[in-house]
């Protein structure tokens, strides 16, 4: 190696008197970085920085790559595999709070504390704990990104994590659901009320279903789509986002009746509606066809909860109401999950662990009845 040449990572140390300011300048071997510092300290601790990473394998042309130009990077090359509502919503945090406060930075000056100090920044000024997690969901993936093409770290990984809690889960009881049942008969949407109640099925995937899902073999209902809303799209039907979301759920006696009707119903509207009938095998749509608009069916589920005097719920609350009644009913954890569409029977149990303890109180009955009888028989035998 020649005299005066510089391996790579290593630097130069000055001070600037014109600016009153520390320089360090680092090279990769043909690009160079400079960066100023108040004090000495900062500006070599910088140097030894880079100089590992460069080490690590940093490209210095990557590094000087702002954050905004590798989010939109990531945004280009993510956007064809995630669900478009899961990506307008990536896109819109980004836009929102992304971009107008760590947009212009370097990824070379980006290190966990400054991702912790942003996040802590939007935790204090009051961003709802499910906005910053999204937020760092975000960071992360485009991070995971840049690694994988050669960045040396991700800065997200060790940074501060925020605490989410999922909304509370409200389940009918019993006899609320009975009073529910009653809400919906004859209602123009009987088998869709009854199918979310009675089969743990999720709005979108309600929405999504179409007739051709129906196997009049088993007979058996095929949940594998969902009907999502997207901004600049409208209604938009994606296949369910997990192998698990796509599930087989056997039909009943009551659920045949119901969907035979359902189908009359749609064969009246379709006659209805004549040449403005937009045919797209839904088995919930609107007067001409079309999917119907959660918005919609909201507002119809909330006056069906007003005529039955029942609590102000989610509609997602018929799900859960779905979940809590079969495990009171001794329906196994294990079958509950696979119907629910839950990837880890574990997942079940976390959501729904305010039922474990009336099961462990049936088990206990049980167990006392199984132990008491046979000590009876022990005892007449002795005798």
């Amino acid at each position: 190696m020649s005299a005066g040449r510089r391996l790579n990572g290593e630097g130069t140390l000055y001070f600037r008197s014109g600016r009153r300011c520390w320089v360090a300048q680092v090279t990769d071997g043909n690009r160079r970085v400079t960066q100023e510092f108040k004090s000495k300290a900062q500006a070599r601790a910088w140097l030894q920085e880079m100089g590992q990473q460069i080490q690590a394998g940093l490209d210095l042309d990557d590094a000087r790559m702002t954050l905004a130009e590798l989010l939109e990077y990531y945004l280009e090359f993510t956007a064809g595999s995630r669900a478009p509502k899961t990506f307008e919503q990536y896109r819109q945090v980004t836009d929102r709070f992304i971009l107008p406060e760590i947009g212009t930075l370097r990824l070379m000056d980006i290190k966990p504390r400054v991702v912790s100090r942003y996040l802590l920044g939007l935790h204090r000024r009051g961003e709802s704990p499910r906005q910053i997690q999204i937020v760092r969901v975000v960071l992360n993936q485009a991070f995971k990104l840049a690694r994988r093409e050669g960045f040396p770290y991700n800065p997200v990984e060790g940074s501060y994590r925020p605490r989410y809690e999922a909304p509370e889960i409200r389940p009918l009881s019993a006899e609320q659901s009975q009073r529910f049942r009653s809400a919906i008969r004859g209602h123009p949407l009987e088998a869709l009320f009854y199918l979310a109640i009675g089969k743990g099925i999720r709005e979108g995937e309600l929405l999504g279903l179409q007739w051709k899902d129906i196997d009049p073999d088993v007979p058996a209902l095929i949940v594998q789509r969902q009907a999502q809303r997207v901004k600049g799209q409208g209604l938009v039907l994606r296949t369910t986002k997990t192998r698990h979301g796509q599930r087989i759920l056997v039909l009943g006696d009551e659920d045949l009746r119901l969907l035979a009707e359902q189908r009359a119903r749609v064969a009246a509207m379709r006659e209805k509606a004549g040449a403005d009938w937009q045919e797209q095998d839904m088995l919930f749509c609107t007067p001409v066809g079309a999917p119907l608009d959660q918005s919609n069916l909201t507002k119809r589920f909330r006056k069906i909860l007003k005529l039955a005097r029942l609590p102000v719920i989610r509609f997602h609350d018929l799900r859960h109401t779905f979940a809590t009644l079969a495990l009171l009913q001794g329906v196994h954890p294990k079958i509950v999950s696979e119907m629910l569409g839950h990837g880890d029977i574990d997942i079940t149990l976390r959501l729904y662990s305010h039922v474990v303890p009336s099961l462990q109180a049936g088990v206990a009955a049980r167990m006392d009845t199984l132990l008491n009888q046979d000590a009876e028989i022990n005892a007449e035998e002795s005798e």
